[in-house]
């Protein structure tokens, strides 16, 4: 057999094993709770006949990394109840993620419970930690002693929810002191932040190990110190959301004691922006001059902004011999056929200067009867089959209708592949996927 054969046989044999699995694991787990008791009668415990596995330990975990794969809990909670040697092997699934990010008012306190009668161990278990801090975190003292325990970490998302706490230098000093010691964790490759006001741009360039950025509606202050890092940060995914351009720009300036920029954007594989005017437009674009070399380019632009990218062509002018993916989505409030005219206008600049493979549009309508099965599809049609882009492979074109009492303008939309898209339907070098749904948001 060759490789790709012994390796689907394998996947095969795991998924066949994950079943008996599961059933097995259930069926022992109830073996060992308690039986139901009579009144005035004393309950018992049935213990398993054995407590060693019937699979070799190498076998269960390659299973049990298989559910925690397909995130089911309630298999892995099985497991880590059935015996010691499953403990470990379950529970670090169970207790990767971590997610303080609701406004129930005693989380955080159930969050101090589990870790106070839990085996230091489940610390070590959390890999990804999203914490959105309101006026709950702030009446909890003990609770920077945990974060402080906490050493393994790959990714983190901060955020703030009330007054009191998106302003970083109001939080109380043993807060801010374990949040930074979550940052800068030599095993933090992923960092998102948003809904902070003067949060200290040292703090981020002092993390260890980024490669991967996230901000949005982050006002950012100077460093009140430089790093005493040498090298950038060589950041290889950047996200630009909402109310984030000056936060953008303020992380281009950023310069280390010796003089290098705090990140070096020139590797950029992927860069996931959102456009609301022109603020947006002039951070995108000082942005992309810098990451020549992305690989991957999302724009988003809101309802108020409509459908009218039309500076897409000079953002992707830069990346032009790298960029492969083009993903696209939009709320489209005003008039549909000008926006989407708009657009194939910016592609076709694009054209013949290209070495795009895939083009995905995510389009939400609020339709107009008149305007939304015409012939500016059809444009759109004509422009992405030009020779100008012979690497396209994959072209799907997803539009959300809101609300649900257009009925007729679904079934016009639905006709589309047939009516004005039908070159990139009948397409033998493009795979074409055309969908329109009830949609509320996008």
């Amino acid at each position: 057999m060759n490789g790709r054969t012994v390796s689907d046989f394998l996947t095969k044999i795991v998924l066949v094993l994950k079943q008996k699995f599961r059933r097995a694991v259930v069926t022992q787990h109830s073996a060992i709770t308690a039986t139901q008791p009579q009144p005035n009668q004393t309950p018992t415990i049935v213990a398993p006949k054995s407590n060693t596995p019937a699979l070799p330990i190498e076998v269960i975990g390659v299973i049990i990394d298989a559910l925690g794969d397909e995130r089911d809990m309630n298999a892995l909670k099985a497991c880590c109840l059935t015996c010691r040697a499953f403990v470990h092997l379950s529970r670090k699934h169970l207790f990767s993620t971590l997610d303080i990010n609701t406004t129930f008012p005693y989380r955080t306190w159930n969050f101090g419970q589990l870790l106070s009668i839990s085996d230091p161990g489940v610390l070590d278990c959390i890999l990804k930690f999203e914490f959105q801090i309101t006026r709950c975190e702030l009446e909890y003292p003990s609770l920077p002693t945990f974060l402080l325990r906490i050493t393994k970490l790959e990714s983190l998302f901060l955020s703030a929810l009330n007054d009191e706490t998106k302003d970083w230098s109001k939080l109380h000093k043993a807060l801010q002191e374990a949040l930074l010691h979550l940052m800068h964790l030599p095993t933090l490759t992923h960092f998102r932040l948003r809904w902070f006001k003067n949060f200290p741009v040292s703090a981020i360039v002092s993390c260890n190990n980024l490669i991967s950025l996230n901000v949005g509606d982050v006002v950012l202050v100077e460093m009140d110190h430089l790093p005493t890092r040498s090298k950038p940060h060589m950041i290889q995914e950047y996200t630009m959301e909402r109310l984030a351009s000056s936060a953008t720009h303020a992380l281009l300036d950023t310069k280390l004691a010796n003089g290098n920029p705090g990140f070096d954007f020139t590797m950029l594989k992927k860069l996931d922006a959102t456009c609301e005017g022109p603020h947006d437009v002039s951070a995108i674009l000082r942005f992309l001059e810098v990451a020549k070399n992305i690989a991957v380019f999302k724009l988003f632009a809101p309802a108020h902004v409509g459908l009218q990218f039309e500076h897409l062509a000079r953002m992707t002018a830069p990346c032009a011999r790298t960029l492969k993916i083009l993903d696209l989505r939009a709320k489209c409030a005003a008039e549909p056929s000008e926006s989407i005219l708009s657009l194939c206008k910016e592609l076709e600049e694009m054209s013949n200067r290209n070495v795009v493979e895939i083009i995905r549009l995510q389009i939400h309508l609020q339709p107009r009867l008149e305007c939304l099965t015409g012939d500016a599809w059809g444009m759109l049609d004509v422009v992405l089959n030009n020779p100008g882009w012979s690497r396209l492979r994959h072209v799907s074109l997803d539009i959300n209708l809101y609300p649900k009492t257009f009925e007729v303008l679904k079934k016009g939309l639905d006709a589309l592949p047939e009516t004005q898209l039908a070159g990139l339907a009948g397409s033998n070098s493009i795979d074409f996927k055309f969908t329109s749904r009830y949609a509320y948001y996008i």
